[in-house]
């Protein structure tokens, strides 16, 4: 995943930066949920934010905001 995001910082291509790094966060609380006891990062303010910012790049189909 390293060298993909190299390639992507080479090239410019934020959009799919992005899009890595939301994949990888959404799997790292997917993991932390599935534990025992369960851990999560998450409250409801983060949940609220998540969902706007999905909203908003599936509106503009395309990654246009992304959570810090």
């Amino acid at each position: 995943m390293i060298n993909w995001l190299k390639t992507c910082l080479k090239e410019k291509n934020y959009e799919k930066i992005f899009e890595i790094t939301m994949r990888d966060s959404n799997n790292f609380h997917a993991v932390c949920r599935d534990t025992f006891p369960s851990i999560c990062y998450m409250n409801d303010n983060s949940n609220f934010i998540v969902k706007v910012v999905d909203a908003i790049n599936s509106f503009s189909k395309k990654i246009i905001v992304f959570p810090k």
